[in-house]
């Protein structure tokens, strides 16, 4: 099922005792105290199999991080005129950098501002497939369900397997 424990540690490959240490406790803490950080883990991971995602970060009233918000990733569109991220519903709200929101975008580069997938390797594969597939569901709506195979000698001419057919 994931990540199933209540509680994240965060440790350093180092085994000397360092600084480091001091800040990945801090971090630990800072990051256990929020709410739904196994479901943010979980969607920041999605980013490299969708291309992107976008979290709405929620705020305590000391400026700590209660929560963050996935937001749809079909709602969330890049507007190319303006260049800027925005969220599509009753009225469009575009993300700024005030620190409200969180965009995870994999692979982003200039020609690909929307990300990248990791499962742009089967893409291929899979759109073949389906083309298979659709031929397939025609000559079984042209022919029927049973299509009788012939078995024939590639040695021989057209006229001698039509003959053979007969």
């Amino acid at each position: 099922r994931g990540v199933a424990s209540r509680e994240l540690v965060f440790s350093s490959e180092s085994k000397e005792k360092t600084e480091k240490d001091t800040k990945l406790l801090e971090l630990q803490n800072r990051f256990n105290r929020i709410k739904n950080k196994t479901n943010f883990i979980k969607e920041v991971g999605k980013a490299c199999f969708f291309g992107f995602t976008l979290h709405e970060i929620m705020y305590r009233e000391d400026y700590t991080i209660d929560k963050f918000v996935a937001y749809p990733r079909h709602k969330v569109k890049f507007d190319k005129e303006k260049k800027q991220w925005k969220i599509e519903g009753k009225e469009e709200k575009y993300i700024d950098d005030s620190g409200k929101w969180l965009l995870s975008v994999y692979n982003e580069s200039v020609e690909n501002y929307k990300g990248d997938t990791k499962l742009r390797a089967v893409y291929e594969t899979y759109q073949e497939i389906k083309h298979i597939k659709t031929k397939m569901n025609g000559i079984l709506e042209k022919y029927g369900s049973v299509i009788p195979v012939f078995a024939y000698n590639p040695d021989l001419s057209d006229e001698e397997v039509e003959e053979a057919g007969k």
